[in-house]
């Protein structure tokens, strides 16, 4: 909810998929909370809102879509971020592979290394 609260049920998942996808990485914290409370991970658990807010109805569809269902268009995301209106150049669009974009963020992954 404090991430991804004005999108669709579907951009809720994503978000939520980035979190399990990072659990299963091998680079993050092996548990939800411990990828959640990563510091500098996710601005809604550094300033305080993600303890503010409580999770509403479309966020529990969010969860059981992707847990009754095995929904997953995350496309192995592992970061996000609310796209710039202006299109300005961010720290994940310089460092990080685009994969796509859903709602008002943008989903990321590691670039892959190239060989020399």
């Amino acid at each position: 909810m404090a991430e991804a609260e004005g999108e669709d049920t579907e951009g809720k998942a994503l978000v939520i998929l980035v979190i399990y996808n990072r659990t299963r990485s091998g680079k993050f914290p092996d548990t939800v909370k411990g990828v959640i409370s990563q510091r500098n991970a996710f601005t809604s658990y550094s300033n305080g809102r993600y303890d503010r807010v409580e999770p509403d109805a479309d966020c529990w569809a969010a969860l059981d879509l992707i847990q009754e269902t095995g929904w997953d268009e995350s496309q192995g995301a592992l970061y996000f971020e609310r796209t710039p209106e202006d299109g300005k150049s961010t720290w994940h669009s310089r460092n990080l592979e685009r994969l796509f974009i859903h709602g008002n963020h943008t989903f990321y992954t590691e670039k892959e290394a190239k060989d020399p």
